[in-house]
C-alpha cells in the first residue's frame, strides 16, 4: 500500500510512544528582548517581559499571540513585566513598571480583554514577581512593603476590591507562588516568614505562617527558590540551592507534606520555570542540564525536549494544547527563535482528499457531546484509532476488521473536559493524526 503519511513525526512522551509530532517552532518573528511571564487568556497567549516589540509590531513589555500574528495591548506597560494570571475573568499584570495603558499603576494592573485599569493604587517600592489564586483571592509576591497603602511585606491577597496582607509577611523578596494540599506556599529569597525563621520556603494557610519541614538550612551558596509547581502529588520546588531543611538537594526537590527528597538527577543550574502535566513536569533552566535549558521529568528520569533551546528558559505556560517556552534564547532546535517558542505535543496532519488514499477527519470540531470521525481506507483491513489527551494518555480506542472505503467512528466525549486531543488512525503502516478540540 502507498504511504500517503503528509507528515512523518515520532512523539516520545517518557515512557508513551505514539507516532505524533513533537517539535519546536517560532512564533512568528519573536520578541526584541526577553521573555518574563506566559499565560493563555481569552483563547490567546499573553507574554510579558522587557521587549519592546514583538512580531515586528510596537508591544511595550507585554503582546499577545492569537496563533498567526502578534498583537499590542493598548500602549503596553512603560517597564518590566515579570509575571501574569487570571483572576476573575481579567488578566493581572505584575512588574516593575508604574503606567500601564497610560494609567498611573504602580507594578500592578488588570487587562479587561480591550481596556487597561487599575488593582487600587498599586504596590510601593520594588516589582510583583509572581501571582497566583488561592481560596478565592489573587496573591501577589515581590519586593514591596505596601499594597495599596496597606502594609505589606512582600507578599498581598486582593479580593477584587481591596489589597491586604498575609500576616506580617516575609523578611524579603517573594518569586515564586503555589498551592498545595489546601495550603499557599511562597518561595524566594526571605529567611523569615509571619516573624519564623522559614529559609526560602514557607507555607500559608490563611491564617499563619510556617516553615516546610524541620529547622531549615540556608548554606551560602544558596540563593533562593525561584519556582514552585505541583506535580503527580508533589510539591516541586526550583531554584538555586543546595540544601532545603536539612535535605541535600541541588536547585530541584520535591515536598509531600511531610519530606523532602531529591531527584537524583537534579538541575544543574538555577531553575527559573516549572509547568505539569498529569504525567509530565517540565523544567525550564539556566543550565544545559537538564537537556539545553529546559526537559521533562516523569517521576524518574529526563527526557529532552529535541535539542532544547540556547538559552534560559524563564517561563512556561500552555496554549492550544502546547507547550510555550519564553526566555532569552535566540533557537529552538534547530530553528530561529526569538525569546519565545513552541513545542508541539502532537500536531494535526494535513486532510487528505485522495479517495483512494487513506485519510481521516472528524467533525463537527470543536466537538460538544459526540465526536465523529470519518475515515476512508484504501483496502479491506484492521483498523485502529485511538483518542489522547495532550500529554499521549490514551482515553478511548476502538480496533476492528472493517471494508474499504468510507467509515465512521462516533466517539462519546460529554464526560471529558474542554481542551484539545488527538485522533491517531492506524492502517498497516500507516498512520495519520487529527487534532479535535472539545467545548462543551
Amino acid at each position: 500500500m502507498k504511504n500517503i503519511l503528509k507528515v512523518l513525526i515520532t512523539f516520545y512522551l517518557l515512557g508513551v510512544s505514539i507516532a505524533h509530532a513533537q517539535a519546536w517552532s517560532a512564533l512568528g518573528t519573536g520578541t526584541n528582548g526577553d521573555v518574563y511571564a506566559a499565560v493563555e487568556y481569552n483563547g490567546e497567549l499573553y507574554i510579558g517581559g522587557a521587549f519592546t516589540t514583538a512580531g515586528g509590531i510596537s508591544a511595550k513589555h507585554i503582546a499577545k499571540w492569537n496563533g498567526s500574528t502578534w498583537d499590542s495591548l493598548g500602549s503596553g506597560v512603560d517597564n518590566q513585566v515579570w509575571s501574569l494570571c487570571v483572576y476573575n475573568g481579567e488578566l493581572y499584570v505584575g512588574g516593575y513598571f508604574n503606567y500601564a495603558g497610560g494609567n498611573y499603576s504602580p507594578r500592578i494592573a488588570r487587562w479587561n480583554g480591550s481596556t487597561w485599569s487599575n488593582a487600587g493604587s498599586g504596590m510601593s517600592l520594588s516589582s510583583v514577581y509572581a501571582m497566583t489564586v488561592y481560596n478565592g483571592k489573587l496573591i501577589a509576591g515581590g519586593r514591596f512593603f505596601a499594597a495599596d497603602g496597606v502594609p505589606a511585606n512582600n507578599i498581598a491577597q486582593w479580593n477584587g476590591t481591596n489589597w491586604d496582607s498575609l500576616g506580617s509577611g516575609t523578611s524579603s523578596v517573594v518569586e515564586a507562588l503555589a498551592v498545595y494540599n489546601g495550603k499557599l506556599y511562597a518561595g524566594g529569597q526571605f529567611t523569615t516568614a509571619g516573624g519564623f525563621p522559614t529559609g526560602f520556603l514557607a507555607s500559608w494557610n490563611d491564617t499563619a505562617w510556617s516553615s516546610c519541614g524541620p529547622p531549615p538550612v540556608t548554606p551560602v551558596a544558596s540563593e533562593g527558590v525561584y519556582a514552585l509547581n505541583v506535580y503527580q502529588s508533589d510539591l516541586y520546588a526550583g531554584g538555586y540551592f543546595d540544601t532545603i531543611c536539612g535535605t541535600q538537594i541541588f536547585n530541584l526537590g520535591k515536598w509531600n507534606g511531610t519530606n523532602w527528597a531529591s531527584l537524583n538527577v537534579g538541575a544543574g543550574d538555577y531553575v527559573y520555570a516549572l509547568l505539569s502535566t498529569s504525567a509530565l513536569l517540565y523544567v525550564g533552566s539556566y543550565a544545559t542540564v537538564p537537556e539545553n535549558h529546559i526537559g521533562a521529568w516523569d517521576g524518574t528520569s529526563w527526557s529532552p525536549l529535541n535539542t532544547g533551546v540556547n538559552g534560559l528558559v524563564a517561563c512556561l505556560a500552555f496554549y492550544n494544547g502546547d507547550l510555550i517556552a519564553g526566555g532569552q534564547f535566540n533557537h529552538a532546535g534547530t530553528l530561529s527563535a526569538k525569546r519565545v517558542a513552541e513545542w508541539s505535543i502532537a500536531a494535526s496532519v494535513d486532510e487528505i482528499t485522495n479517495e483512494n488514499e487513506l485519510a481521516m477527519q472528524d467533525f463537527p470540531n470543536p466537538a460538544g457531546t459526540t465526536s465523529n470521525v470519518v475515515y476512508n481506507l484504501p483496502d479491506n483491513g484492521k483498523v485502529t484509532i485511538a483518542l489522547y489527551d495532550v500529554v499521549g494518555q490514551r482515553i478511548q480506542a476502538m480496533e476492528a476488521e472493517q471494508f474499504k472505503g468510507e467509515n465512521t467512528w462516533t466517539v462519546d466525549v460529554s464526560n471529558l473536559t474542554d481542551g484539545v486531543y488527538f485522533y491517531e488512525l492506524t492502517f498497516g503502516t500507516q498512520k495519520i493524526v487529527q487534532k479535535v478540540v472539545i467545548s462543551h
